[in-house]
């Protein structure tokens, strides 16, 4: 009587620790999965800000270059890596010249 107590109470440990397994595994997934989207999102949106602006500061260039770390990391397409070589041909400009820019470009 006492191996099929401890039968159940293994069984039912398996299956509760197999569950867990699956609940973790199945919210890992989705977690990385919508980082990864966010990361595209924002990497994406800020290169087509900088090129249309046409330049873009060596701050905002690192920022880009760190996002895509992890992106890559989250395996990533190559579609923010063709964005990211355009917004590197970009000539690189001084915060105030950047400003200067946006002014012109925005107040037309």
């Amino acid at each position: 009587m006492t191996d099929t107590i401890l039968n159940y109470v293994i069984g039912g440990c398996f299956t509760l620790l197999t569950s867990l397994f699956i609940y973790l595994t199945r919210s890992i997934k989705a977690i990385v999965s919508g980082t990864r989207a966010m990361l595209r999102y924002r990497i994406g949106y800020n290169c087509d800000y900088y090129l249309m602006l046409g330049c873009i500061t060596i701050d905002e260039l690192g920022e880009l270059k760190n996002l895509q770390v992890p992106y890559k990391k989250l395996n990533g397409n190559g579609k923010i890596d063709i964005k990211l070589k355009k917004v590197d041909k970009l000539p690189i400009v001084t915060r105030e010249e950047l400003e200067h820019i946006k002014i012109e470009k925005f107040s037309k």
